[in-house]
């Protein structure tokens, strides 16, 4: 691993681990500081000595960052408005703005690519100290625990894995499975749209696959899917990964058996249904419009007195359904047609993507429709170790 990240620059290390302070923003307040300050510095001493700046493009995208603050703001005033995450949504588009200048003018489409690659070893390099470290010692290193502004109980332990050969669901810097599978899948999507299947993404599949994330699996699969059949060239990758699956595979059915059908930790088809019964009780102003994106999620919300864990656990989709409304939802569909029109390859795996909890107070949410809708939009077929 070590020999593999020797071949990168500062430059695009620095980028990688601001990332990786991105991807625990929405977790952690100093940690979306420290992106921002990272992020600021990167452009400050990559930027080129002259800049060429389309001045149609800035206004576009300062066009944008207002009209998407009207439309999130729109039914959030008709109900429940949490100030905070409200600041937080605005520090996360500042950030992603500084991200798209950054990506169109101060570094190349190779340091960029670069920098997700090493981000993808750093994540998959703690998710296996953590896993290992258990194995070989019953103890489980609880990063999350040691990064949070709050205590948060890690959900590493199911009875589903007893006397398996993976004896957890390693979390990796996160609370639970699916955050360390979303957070690494956004890239391995981004290169896949691109036709690029290096170590990176397969480590960040393969970790994705045994982090016995349900929502991880499912992802996965289609993924996996999708690019054998898309995908002619990559014979020996194509190996690895299915005889990966197949190895893995009676420990993930068993997992997905006993957790969804069974029910053995709790009953996650019932959790997920909570959000069903408030969108049938809502009134329609709140299906035209939404219910609002910036409630707080310590409270009880909605009709129903649920939590934000019944609306976000239900997929992307079903969160900006319930947040955005009719209204909302077409909007969104409208915009992802036009801007994957011409990447249809990248629009199957941002589909899958949107399975996992993304929200919009999730920085990576902006970063997958960005990576995969834009930056992948050019026809490549490179095998990159």
């Amino acid at each position: 691993m070590f020999k593999i990240l020797s071949r990168y620059s500062f430059l695009e290390f620095f980028l990688s681990i601001t990332l990786v302070f991105f991807s625990l923003s929405h977790f952690v307040a100093l940690a979306l500081g420290m992106s921002l300050v990272l992020m600021f510095l990167i452009i400050v001493f990559s930027r080129k000595q002259s800049i060429s700046i389309n001045r149609i493009k800035i206004f576009k995208f300062c066009s944008f960052f207002v009209v998407l603050n009207l439309l999130v703001s729109i039914s959030t005033f008709f109900d429940n408005f949490y100030l905070n995450n409200y600041v937080k949504f605005f520090a996360i588009q500042i950030f992603f703005f500084m991200f798209l200048f950054l990506s169109t003018y101060c570094i190349s489409e190779k340091n960029l690519d670069n920098s997700l690659k090493i981000y993808l070893y750093i994540q998959a390099t703690i998710f296996f100290i953590q896993l290992i470290i258990y194995i070989l010692f019953n103890f489980y290193i609880n990063f999350d625990e040691l990064i949070r502004d709050e205590n948060a109980n890690a959900l590493y332990e199911t009875k589903a894995l007893i006397d398996s050969f993976i004896p957890i669901r390693a979390t990796g810097l996160y609370a639970e499975p699916s955050f360390y599978s979303m957070f690494v899948l956004v890239p391995a999507a981004y290169f896949l749209s691109k036709g690029i299947l290096n170590f990176a993404t397969i480590l960040a599949i393969l970790t994705s696959l045994i982090s016995l994330s349900i929502v991880s699996i499912i992802c996965c699969s289609l993924m996996i899917m999708f690019f054998l059949i898309t995908n002619k060239r990559f014979f020996a990758a194509k190996v690895i990964m299915i005889v990966a699956i197949i190895i893995l595979f009676p420990t993930i059915y068993s997992v997905y058996q006993l957790r969804v059908y069974e029910a053995v930790d709790y009953d996650a088809i019932a959790s997920r249904s909570v959000i069903l019964k408030e969108l049938y009780l809502r009134n329609n102003i709140n299906d035209i419009i939404g219910s609002g994106f910036f409630w707080n999620s310590l409270k009880p919300i909605g009709e129903t007195g649920m939590f934000s864990y019944h609306i976000t656990d239900s997929s992307t989709y079903i969160y900006l359904y319930y947040c955005s409304g009719i209204i909302g939802s077409i909007f969104f569909a409208i915009l992802m047609l036009y801007i994957f029109s011409f990447n249809k390859k990248g629009f199957f795996y941002l589909l899958c993507i949107l399975l996992f909890k993304f929200q919009i107070l999730i920085g990576f949410f902006w970063l997958a429709i960005y990576l995969i809708g834009f930056k992948s939009s050019k026809k490549q077929e490179i095998v990159d170790n």
